[in-house]
């Protein structure tokens, strides 16, 4: 006897959200804080640092990423007063529909960083091929979210970026020269970006 349903329901919250405590799930409260009001803003004391912009954050375009390489995301951080300030970071890559649907988390991470007075830092995340290339789904669209907080201020930012990971063209050319009415060839030439393997290829035309 299941009174309350327990038995078949599905808990879909860490689709959507960190889990409570984390320091991801810390960093996203005090964002939604700031884009809530002013009272939500007095009640997690964050409402004086809503005007704040000590910090200046600016996320780097990725460029160009073929099938089968790494990349590197980097967020730039420039200190513009004359103290120390420590910044608190959650990253998340996921990929993501064309619809913009999240498909799969690729990669999570967290990082502190002192920036000394009027200093410039950067965070730099690798993501290798092995952490991306089977949660891909199609078109490889991929998206970057990024949270951070000041310690000393409260103040907070949030980014985000989208990009797509670029998969080899398909060349098509013709065997000899075709003719009106006559049977002829068409080669399908297709370069392997990876180093494996690949089965239960398909093309469709």
């Amino acid at each position: 006897f299941d009174p309350c349903g327990d038995r078949d329901k599905d808990d879909v919250m860490s689709d959507y959200k960190d889990p409570e405590g984390t320091k991801e799930e810390r960093l996203s409260l005090l964002r939604a804080a700031f884009k809530c009001g002013d009272k939500a803003c007095e009640y997690f004391e964050v409402d004086k640092a809503r005007e704040i912009e000590e910090i200046k954050f600016a996320i780097h375009d990725v460029g160009t990423i073929f099938i089968g390489k790494g990349f590197t995301l980097a967020l730039d951080m420039e200190n513009t007063v004359d103290e120390k300030r420590t910044v608190q970071i959650a990253l998340t890559l996921w990929s993501i529909y064309y619809t913009g649907v999240k498909g799969h988390t690729v990669k999570k991470v967290c990082e502190t960083i002192e920036i000394p007075p009027k200093e410039k830092k950067q965070l730099k995340v690798e993501v290798t091929l092995e952490e991306y290339l089977g949660k891909l789904v199609e078109f490889s669209l991929l998206k970057t979210h990024l949270i951070a907080t000041v310690e000393e201020t409260k103040q907070t930012w949030a980014g985000e970026n989208e990009f797509q990971i670029t998969k080899p063209s398909l060349t098509i050319e013709t065997e000899g020269n075709l003719e009106l009415d006559k049977p002829g060839k068409l080669l399908f030439i297709f370069t392997n970006p990876l180093k494996k393997k690949l089965t239960e290829c398909q093309l469709a035309f």
